[in-house]
């Protein structure tokens, strides 16, 4: 006998149907009629953790009653062994039959009449893909006496499952135009954005697809709308086209064992932190929950973290896994700082920081170069994070290695989207925390792997920066040591022997003050009427002259030690050129000066 129904808990095949088949009676009866039982199973192929579905029709054909009804089913394996207790079976829904147990007051069937079960049956776990065989016995009492239908073995294919693990690297804040400075704009940085999907089942994931809206962000502080727009797309290393949505023609199969990662380079419309990055991932247009999904704090994305020997090309991801170090120039927590390597060989290794490297001087049109040199204890990746010596004159292009004077290895310098071991960037730093930006921090990114113990020396190769008409060499000074900051006026050729008046405020560059048929990017206030009319100033900063043929010139903001006012506040200083035959018609575009404590 079946205790309650368990014993129908397998996974059962042919898609169509046992045919209808008459109950064999043991010895002839003088009743008319016969037994039919009617087994439907569901999908002759499925997969092993598929719940499945199977329906028994019985019909008393005779003009007596059939009894104590009682199915007894039973699976095999490939080697004949009986697994029947390895699948599980839910609660039957029963039409015309009380049980199917061969419970002798519930399981009867009367003449005439025709019932039908439908159960839902799940593999455990322990079950393995492969071949399965499925029969068993239908019983019952028919005038008295017992009679038994021997079913027919019905084999069963169980296909292996794939088990998707998802993870997600995205950054923690994306870099752009504050809402808080709508007359200003900030130009946006690039930024990654990085998709793991592994499959560690033991089926194929076929005909992959992923849906999602990019990634979100927490609700801008003043309600100004913050998307994501994707700039370039690369899967497995590759090129590709496509947004945060791919169809299964671009993601293809994803075959157990493998991995497929997708690395999208992303630019935010403002600043903004950012929350996470929706995904729904289909396999044969099923949904696919994954059996883990993470997400963790991307610095950068990059490749070559493996020996060059042995790697394999494909991108690896650097992580905030711990606290960020102080900025020793501003005071305030790093963002986004690189702290592990999750590599595509599926090791990872820590990063030594590096947030203060000894700096020579900085470029000039003269000499080019400059340095950071650091110390290493070996055997270790650092993350060398520091204040870029160029500023915003030159553009950083080249950085090289020198150990014990030989040049190893020089290293490509790319934008924050590159997938570049160097890397440079000019972020807006919100310094006293009012939500209004204060300054550009331009900063140097290098990752590097040090074998040896030693001192070692980066040289850094610029070229002149394609800079706006005036640029600063600095942007930070702090008060008690002092400091000056050198300005380069750039108005061009053609503005060539001009005057040029060189302007500052302390109250910020907007609405400005129109001169004629330009804007100058000032606001009036105390210190810009002692600059334009004390002329011991005007010599010490070099605030008014002449431009050369090139329509250059310099300028110099000294800070003296001790420096007591204005701490906190950010000047900007601008210029304007002065023709001698037509009114104003060149100004150019602000720098700022934080002085910090």
């Amino acid at each position: 006998m079946l205790t309650p129904l368990l014993k129908l808990a397998l996974v059962v095949t042919p898609a169509w149907s046992l045919a209808t088949q008459p109950m064999t009676l043991s010895a002839p009866l003088d009743v008319p009629g016969e037994v039919m039982v009617d087994l439907q199973l569901g999908a002759s192929v499925t997969s092993v953790q598929a719940p499945l579905s199977i329906a028994l029709s019985i019909a008393n054909d005779t003009e007596s009653l059939l009894g104590a009804v009682d199915l007894d089913l039973a699976v095999w394996d490939a080697s004949g062994v009986d697994v029947t207790s390895a699948f599980a079976m839910g609660t039957p829904v029963l039409t015309n039959l009380g049980a199917i147990d061969g419970d002798p007051a519930l399981a009867n069937l009367a003449p005439g009449a025709s019932a039908t079960a439908a159960v839902t049956l799940t593999p455990s776990a322990s079950v393995l893909a492969g071949t399965y065989r499925i029969g068993g016995t239908l019983s019952a009492g028919l005038e008295g006496e017992l009679k038994v239908l021997t079913l027919t073995d019905q084999v069963l294919q169980l296909e292996a499952v794939p088990r998707l693990e998802v993870d997600v690297y995205l950054p923690t804040r994306t870099h752009g135009d504050w809402s808080s400075t709508p007359l200003v704009f900030e130009p946006a940085e690039a930024f990654s954005v990085g998709l793991v999907i592994r499959n560690t089942g033991a089926g194929p994931a076929s005909a992959l697809s992923l849906a999602s809206v990019g990634p979100r962000f927490l609700p801008d502080a003043l309600g100004k709308p913050v998307f994501a727009k994707a700039l370039a797309l690369e899967l497995d290393g590759n090129p590709v086209i496509g947004g945060f949505g791919l169809q299964s023609g671009e993601l293809g199969d994803l075959a157990a064992g493998s991995e497929l990662r997708l690395l999208w380079t992303v630019e935010a419309n403002h600043e903004a932190t950012l929350l996470d990055l929706p995904l729904q991932i289909m396999s044969n247009g099923v949904l696919q929950t994954p059996a883990s999904a993470t997400q963790q704090a991307l610095v950068h994305a990059t490749t070559a973290f493996e020996p060059p020997d042995v790697d394999d090309g494909l991108v690896d991801w650097l992580i905030a896994a711990d606290p960020a170090p102080i900025d020793p120039l501003t005071g305030l927590a790093f963002t986004e700082f690189a702290t592990l390597v999750v590599k595509s060989d599926g090791t990872e290794a820590q990063l030594v920081a590096h947030i203060s490297p000894a700096l020579g001087a900085p470029p000039t049109p003269q000499n080019l170069n400059s340095a950071a040199t650091i110390n290493s204890a070996g055997g270790t990746w650092h993350y060398l994070r520091f204040n870029d010596p160029g500023g915003a004159l030159y553009d950083l292009v080249q950085v090289t290695r020198v150990q014990k004077a030989v040049y190893v290895g020089g290293l490509g310098v790319g934008d924050p989207g590159d997938v570049s071991r160097v890397w440079t960037t000019a972020r807006w730093v919100d310094v006293t925390n009012d939500g209004v930006p204060d300054l550009v921090r331009r900063e140097v990114h290098i990752v590097d792997f040090i074998a040896t113990s030693g001192t070692f020396e980066y040289t850094l190769g610029y070229m002149p920066g394609s800079s706006a008409a005036l640029s600063a060499d600095i942007q930070v000074i702090h008060a008690a040591q002092g400091g000056t900051q050198s300005l380069t006026l750039n108005a061009g050729p053609l503005h060539a022997g001009e005057i040029f008046v060189l302007a500052g405020s302390l109250s910020g560059t907007q609405p400005g003050i129109p001169i004629g048929s330009v804007v100058v990017p000032l606001n009036l206030d105390n210190y810009m009427l002692t600059l334009l009319n004390n002329p011991s100033i005007q010599a010490l900063y070099h605030s008014i002259g002449v431009l050369n043929g090139q329509g250059m010139s310099t300028a110099q903001i000294p800070v003296p030690p001790g420096f007591k006012v204005g701490l906190g506040i950010t000047a900007h200083h601008a210029f304007i050129t002065l023709p001698l035959d037509k009114p104003v018609e060149f100004v150019s575009n602000p720098v700022a000066l934080f002085v910090l404590p």
